[in-house]
C-alpha cells in the first residue's frame, strides 16, 4: 500500500514537469532572435503628388442673423369697440389708403351728434348774449346822455346861484344906501319901498337858485348811480358773451374730438405693403394699443445680425459686408445702415442691420449670415482630391523620406473653393497623394 502511494506521487511530479516543459516550447521549433523585413506594397489609386504648404488666409467671423423688412408697419387700434370688418388676410397686398379694418361706430356717431347739438345750444346762448350786450350798451349810452344833461343842469343852476348872489349883494347895498338917505330926508318913501322890494326879491331869487343847485346835484347823483348800473350791465353782458364764446369753443372741441374718435373706427393702410400678420377677426374686441395687423415691405429687406463686443469696432456704417442666405443659395453683399449703440447684457452682442438687395425667394424671418473679415493667419489648404473618407474619418496618404506612402488621419476645417483647410495632421513641405476619382 505504501509503495502504491509513492508511485502516484512520483507520477504526478513527473507529469507536471512534462507540462511545464511543453508550455515553454521545449518540444516545438523556435525562431532565432532578430528582425523580420516586411514587404512594402504601395497603395493603389494614387494619381499624383501634392506638396503641402501654408497660405495666409483672412480669418472670417460668421455672425448669425435673420432677414427682416426694413419697413415694418404695426397697425394698432386707437379706439375701443367691436371689430365689424377685416378686409385683408396674411399675404394680401394693400395699397395706400385702403380700408383695412372697421370698428363698430354707432357709439361714436351718437357722441358726435350730441357734441353738435351742444354747439348749436352754445351758439344760441352766444346770440342771446350778443343781444343783451347790444341792449346794455344802448342803455349805457342813454344813461350817459342823461348824466351829461344832469351835469349841464347843475352847471346852469350853479351859474344862476352865483348870479343871484351877485344880485343880492348889489340890491342889499342899494337898499342900505336908500335907507340911509331916507333917515336923512334925502330919499322919498317910494324910493325906500322900491329898494326894499328889490332887496327882498333878490333874497328870494338866491334861495330859489340854491334850491335849484341842490335839485341839480340830486339829479346828477341819481344819474350817476343809473350810469354805474348801466356800466355794470354792459360788463355783465360782456362776461355773458365771453362765457357763451367759451362754451361754444368747448362744444366745437367736443365735436372735433368726436369726429377724430369716429375716424379711428376706420383704419386705413398708411402705405402700400403686404399683410404679414393678422391678429384680429370680425367680432373681436379692439382697444387702444391692441395690434390688429402687421404690414411689411417685401422688397425692402435687411439682415439683422449679432456680433460680439470685441468686433464692434470693425463695423463701419455705409460699408458693405458679405452675406449669405443658405436656404435659397444666395451670396451677396449688404450695406451696414444701423448699429444699435447698446449691447445685449445677456449675450454680450451688438445688433447690426444691413440693407440687402431683394432676391427672388427672400422672405422676412429667413436665416442668414454676415461675414466679418479679421486678421489673416497662416493655414494649410489641400485639394479635396487628396482626402480619403471612410465613414466619419478623414485621412491622407503621406510620403515619407524613404519614398514610402503611409496613411495618416487628419482633422479638416472650412472649405475654400476646391480646397479644404487642414486643422491638424499635416505640416508644411510634406508630400501627400492625389487620389484618382472613384
Amino acid at each position: 500500500m505504501k509503495k502504491s502511494k509513492t508511485f502516484i506521487s512520483v507520477s504526478l511530479i513527473a507529469g507536471m514537469i512534462v507540462f511545464i516543459a511543453w508550455m515553454t516550447g521545449l518540444f516545438s521549433n523556435t525562431l532565432e532572435p532578430g528582425t523580420v523585413e516586411r514587404k512594402y506594397e504601395p497603395p493603389s489609386g494614387i494619381a499624383g503628388e501634392y506638396k503641402v504648404h501654408s497660405k495666409a488666409i483672412p480669418e472670417v467671423y460668421e455672425a448669425i442673423g435673420t432677414v427682416s423688412s426694413q419697413k415694418k408697419i404695426v397697425i394698432s387700434s386707437q379706439s375701443r369697440g367691436v371689430v365689424s370688418a377685416v378686409n385683408y388676410k396674411e399675404g394680401n397686398s394693400v395699397n395706400q389708403n385702403d380700408l383695412l379694418v372697421k370698428i363698430n361706430d354707432e357709439e361714436f356717431t351718437v357722441k358726435l351728434e350730441q357734441a353738435r347739438q351742444s354747439v348749436e345750444i352754445a351758439e344760441s346762448y352766444r346770440q342771446q348774449a350778443i343781444q343783451m350786450s347790444i341792449a346794455a350798451q344802448a342803455n349805457f349810452t342813454r344813461t350817459q346822455y342823461q348824466h351829461s344833461s344832469a351835469q349841464s343842469s347843475l352847471s346852469q343852476a350853479e351859474q344862476q346861484w352865483q348870479a343871484a348872489q351877485a344880485n343880492l349883494k348889489k340890491t342889499e347895498a342899494q337898499y342900505e344906501r336908500i335907507k340911509s338917505f331916507r333917515s336923512q330926508g334925502a330919499a322919498t318913501q317910494k324910493d325906500f319901498e322900491e329898494a326894499e322890494s328889490q332887496y327882498v326879491q333878490a333874497k328870494a331869487s338866491l334861495e330859489q337858485a340854491r334850491l335849484g343847485v341842490e335839485s341839480a346835484k340830486a339829479q346828477l347823483s341819481g344819474s350817476g348811480e343809473v350810469l354805474k348800473s348801466a356800466l355794470a350791465g354792459v360788463e355783465q353782458a360782456r362776461l355773458g358773451i365771453e362765457g357763451a364764446v367759451a362754451r361754444l369753443a368747448q362744444g366745437q372741441q367736443f365735436v372735433k374730438e368726436a369726429q377724430i374718435a369716429l375716424g379711428y373706427t376706420k383704419i386705413y393702410a398708411p402705405d402700400s405693403a403686404v399683410v404679414a400678420e393678422k391678429h384680429i377677426e370680425p367680432g373681436d374686441l379692439a382697444w387702444p394699443g391692441k395690434t390688429l395687423l402687421v404690414l411689411h415691405k417685401p422688397q425692402e429687406l435687411q439682415l439683422e445680425a449679432k456680433i460680439p463686443e470685441s468686433l464692434r469696432a470693425r463695423i463701419v456704417l455705409n460699408q458693405k459686408y458679405a452675406i449669405s442666405i443658405d436656404s435659397i443659395g444666395y451670396k451677396g453683399e449688404g450695406e451696414a445702415i444701423e448699429a444699435i449703440p447698446s449691447a445685449d447684457p445677456v449675450s454680450r452682442t451688438f445688433l447690426i442691420k444691413l440693407k440687402i438687395p431683394y432676391n427672388e425667394g427672400m422672405y422676412p424671418g429667413m436665416f442668414g449670415k454676415m461675414f466679418v473679415e479679421l486678421a489673416a493667419t497662416e493655414r494649410i489648404l489641400i485639394p479635396a482630391g487628396c482626402i480619403l473618407r471612410v465613414g466619419q474619418f478623414t485621412s491622407v496618404y503621406v510620403k515619407s523620406s524613404s519614398e514610402k506612402w503611409s496613411r495618416r488621419f487628419v482633422t479638416l476645417g472650412k472649405t475654400h473653393g476646391n480646397q479644404i483647410e487642414v486643422l491638424s495632421g499635416l505640416n508644411p513641405e510634406e508630400t501627400i497623394a492625389l487620389l484618382r476619382e472613384q
